[in-house]
C-alpha cells in the first residue's frame, strides 16, 4: 500500500474522515444553536404578543369600561348632591 511520511495511505484516510467528521459535528451544532436562538427568540416574541393582546382584551378593556362607567356614575352622583 501507498505510504505518505510511513503512514500506510488508508490510515490517512481514515483519520482525515474522522476528523472531518468530527469538524462537521461542531460547525453542524454551533449553526443549529445559532437557528435555535433564532427561533427562540421569534417564538418568545409571539407568545408575549399574544399574551398581550389577550390580556388587553380580557383584562383591561373590560377594566377601562368599568372605570369609565364608575366616573360616570362619580359625577351623577355629584350632579344629584348639587341639585338639591
Amino acid at each position: 500500500t501507498p505510504k505518505v511520511r510511513d503512514i500506510p495511505w488508508p490510515t490517512l484516510l481514515i483519520l482525515g474522515g474522522v476528523l472531518l467528521g468530527w469538524v462537521v459535528a461542531v460547525v453542524s451544532r454551533a449553526a443549529a444553536k445559532v437557528g435555535a436562538k433564532r427561533r427562540g427568540a421569534k417564538a418568545r416574541r409571539q407568545l408575549e404578543d399574544r399574551v398581550t393582546g389577550v390580556a388587553d382584551e380580557l383584562i383591561l378593556a373590560p377594566l377601562h369600561a368599568e372605570l369609565a362607567a364608575y366616573q360616570d356614575f362619580g359625577a351623577a352622583v355629584e350632579r344629584a348632591r348639587g341639585s338639591r
